[in-house]
């Protein structure tokens, strides 16, 4: 896991923190400081947070509602017993409502957490490229 060269770049990356907070000059500490107000404002709950949160709700519960029968006829296809003697068309949307509500939840904390990390994640592949390669080159 801790190769060489991967304890070398946390080396770096930590004495670049230190060189960063003795070496900046008041203007970039001050740009610095609004930096942090901005992400400290981006990181509380807000508007575009709840509108994630919905939006990663309702994409879970269509996926799971559009899937759901694709789903039941798959699995009768591979049942042991045949298609028409483990129900064949009947019933099935049966279990739709319980796979759709149970959906919602999982699917909007996913996108929410996902839409509130990525700007992060991003800046620390930015920041420290070593330790977060991208596929760009």
């Amino acid at each position: 896991f801790l190769k060489p060269h991967n304890l070398t770049a946390i080396n770096e990356l930590r004495m670049n923190d230190i060189h960063h907070d003795v070496a900046d000059s008041p203007k970039q500490r001050a740009n610095s400081k609004s930096d942090n107000q901005n992400a400290e404002s981006t990181s509380k709950p807000s508007e575009s947070f709840m509108k994630v949160l919905i939006a990663g709700g309702f994409a879970g519960t269509s996926v799971d509602v559009a899937l759901f029968p694709i789903d039941t006829f798959k699995t009768r296809l591979q049942s042991p017993k045949g298609f028409i003697a483990s129900g064949g068309f009947r019933g099935i949307y049966s279990g739709l409502g319980a796979a759709a509500v149970g959906s919602a939840p999982g699917a909007a904390i996913f996108f929410s957490v996902y839409e509130t990390l990525k700007p992060h994640i991003q800046q620390m592949q930015q920041r420290y490229p070593v330790l977060f390669p991208t596929a760009n080159p």
